[in-house]
């Protein structure tokens, strides 16, 4: 775990976090464009993963004071040797899982070398269905990593729901695979009591989907 803090960041007299999500990456999955019109493999995700870093890196144009980074969601494609998710689907995986996990390690740790020269990075590990165990041990690999690094927090806490508060702001993290999310507020506000007092703005982030959606729930 080397020591290696920057200076000290400049101040930002307006308190602005900035999340960079890239859920559902699936790194190792083995698609073939003659069979589902698109190819995509390691390589490929990489690649990808990359990509979108760099076009959400250009949408910064103000002073940032902290940056959220919530790695899984299924960061990686298969769960375990045998190629499967966490349940036991059969999935089509490229190559050696050996190889999948540390291509997944590299760009995670590329991608938390950049963001930290921006602002402090807190990094929040959010179990999938077809990472579930896999996503905790890089989790753990990122803790180790940086134990030694201040401006780098890991939350690798071995719950299926975590939450983040900024200031008066809580954002809840799950898959979302697991919970009816009609019950989302209601888990925030029991397993987040603290976090649910002092906050006036709330929301839940979640993967498993892969399509844009948006619920709002109004108190009466």
């Amino acid at each position: 775990a080397p020591k290696n803090d920057f200076k000290k960041y400049v101040g930002t007299k307006e308190k602005l976090l900035h999340e960079l999500a890239i859920f559902d990456h699936h790194i190792g999955k083995l698609c073939w464009e003659e069979e589902s019109g698109s190819n995509y493999d390691i390589k490929i995700a990489e690649e990808v993963y990359y990509q979108a870093l760099d076009e959400l890196l250009s949408r910064i144009t103000y002073p940032i004071d902290r940056i959220l980074y919530p790695i899984g969601n299924d960061y990686y494609h298969a769960d375990n040797h045998r190629g499967t998710t966490h349940a036991g689907t059969i999935l089509d995986v490229d190559g050696r899982w050996q190889k999948a996990f540390i291509k997944g390690r590299e760009v995670v740790i590329n991608t938390i070398e950049r963001l930290r020269k921006i602002a402090p990075v807190d990094v929040m590990i959010v179990p999938g269905n077809h990472d579930y165990e896999r996503i905790f041990y890089l989790g753990d690999v990122l803790d180790t990593r940086y134990s030694r690094t201040r401006h780098v927090k890991i939350n690798n806490e071995p719950k299926p729901r975590k939450y983040y508060n900024y200031y008066n702001n809580t954002i809840g993290f799950t898959h979302g695979n697991e919970e009816s999310h009609n019950d989302l507020p209601r888990l925030m506000a029991d397993e987040a009591p603290k976090y649910w007092a002092k906050s006036k703005f709330r929301e839940w982030h979640i993967g498993h989907f892969h399509k844009r959606a948006k619920k709002t729930f109004i108190t009466t």
